[in-house]
């Protein structure tokens, strides 16, 4: 489903605004577009009434109990639902297709993440998945989640530092437990990776730095360093995965744009040579003639 049925609801922009003070900042993970965010909610002490609303979203929501939460009052688009006490270390999944909304009267203390389809619509599409995801739990409000226990004290201290830690930290994070999420609730399969080559997402993830940095080109460090591998590793990964090095896809990306612009517009050969990362106008003809047994001029020509 898109954002298109929510496009005029009423709603706050993140529903862990409900809690108030009751929260902590935001942790956020971003892949390429999409974002997920992730905070801490907790009542040391009982409350009078705290009505907390989630209203519609494209997303989901979960809550990953980090002590006991007592049974309390719980209602999904207006109906009431059973809500029965939740284990420490158990976890919960909204659809915010539909508008939740709890009253918590006891105390309580737990990790909350937004999670918007669109992240995992990303996410399937970066391992190399065939479909979308998902989520869903056979037992709403008591599902243990061993691997989000072990993982939560690194995701608390994230939260308690979210305004220092560097961006890189926090996406990996966060991506790792979306992941496992994915896979566990929402039947992600990742495809197998023949040995020596690039996963999906890293391919995909070279190819557009190295698309984006046609004039200024992109060290294979820099490039390598995206996709988690060592120079050696990606430089033989990349050959054996796309058929040349990263540099002679590079070279024929920009051999792309020079046919382009030879063939769409009246630029002078020099402009082209530099629009497209060329050292100068001779490295241009000498890669051009070269790769195609004709001068730019002459190519230009013909067509």
């Amino acid at each position: 489903m898109t954002t298109e049925r929510f496009r005029n609801s009423t709603f706050v922009q993140s529903p862990f605004d409900a809690f108030g003070p009751h929260r902590s900042a935001t942790l956020t993970g971003t892949l390429r577009k999409a974002r997920l965010e992730l905070v801490r909610v907790g009542m040391a002490e009982p409350a009078a009434d705290l009505r907390v609303e989630l209203p519609p979203q494209d997303a989901f929501y979960l809550v990953f109990q980090l002590r006991e939460q007592p049974a309390h009052d719980y209602w999904v688009d207006g109906c009431a639902r059973i809500a029965p006490p939740s284990p420490r270390g158990s976890l919960h999944i909204a659809d915010l297709n539909a508008r939740h909304s709890a009253r918590l009267r006891d105390s309580f203390d737990s990790l909350n993440m937004l999670i918007p389809r669109d992240f995992l619509a990303e996410l399937a599409e970066d391992v190399g998945a065939c479909s979308g995801v998902m989520l869903d739990l056979k037992a709403p409000w008591r599902t243990p989640d061993a691997r989000l226990e072990a993982l939560a004290p690194a995701l608390v201290d994230a939260i308690a530092h979210a305004a220092t830690i560097g961006p890189l930290f926090a996406d990996q994070l966060t991506i790792a437990m979306t992941l496992h999420l994915a896979e566990h609730y929402g039947g992600l399969h990742r495809p197998l990776v023949r040995p020596g080559r690039l996963a999906p997402w890293q391919e995909r993830r070279a190819r557009e730095i190295i698309a984006a940095n046609l004039v200024k080109e992109a060290s294979v460090a820099d490039v390598a360093a995206q996709c988690g591998l060592s120079v050696s590793h990606f430089t033989r990964a990349f050959k054996a995965s796309v058929g040349t090095t990263p540099h002679g896809w590079l070279q024929s990306r920009r051999l792309d744009r020079a046919k382009h612009l030879l063939s769409r517009t009246d630029l002078p050969l020099a402009a082209i040579a530099a629009h497209c990362g060329f050292a100068d106008q001779s490295h241009f003809t000498r890669t051009f003639k070269r790769a195609t047994s004709l001068a730019p001029g002459a190519w230009r020509r013909m067509r």
